[in-house]
């Protein structure tokens, strides 16, 4: 287990990577306290990828996306853990506002155009996507 802060405030964190997905990415790590916050950034950087790499560009209009997710931590038993990305887009962008160092006067605008739900899957669900992932 990672562990962060100091001290008197150890906190253990987990290791997980994505070991398959349909859109053919793999690879990253994840440092977690559960398997679902792990899945959660995961997803996000599938469809960051979908949406800014040219390599996945044949999957933009793909509003799901399957992956495994696998614990690598060291001394777990790097059990593996199944999930249904789903992109749901806002009606309306949101806006977050933080302040701008180099600038105090004019904040940085981020705009989020949607929101990714996680499902969690059963392995049956797998094989079709990641035909060569074995338990």
């Amino acid at each position: 287990m990672v562990k962060k802060g100091g001290s008197s405030t150890t906190e253990e964190y987990r290791s997980f990577k994505v070991a398959g997905s349909s859109i053919g990415h793999s690879g990253g790590t994840y440092i977690s306290k559960s398997p679902s916050s792990a899945a959660r950034k995961a997803a996000h950087k599938l469809f960051q990828a979908i949406n800014h790499d040219p390599h996945y560009q044949h999957y933009k209009n793909t509003m799901s996306v399957k992956f495994i997710l696998v614990e690598k931590t060291q001394g777990s038993a790097h059990k593996s853990y199944f999930y249904d990305a789903i992109k749901v887009p806002y009606d309306k962008p949101l806006e977050r506002q933080i302040p701008n160092p180099k600038d105090p006067q004019n904040p940085i605008i981020i705009k989020y155009y949607y929101d990714v739900k996680l499902r969690s899957c059963h392995e049956n669900e797998m094989h079709s996507v990641v035909p060569s992932h074995k338990q």
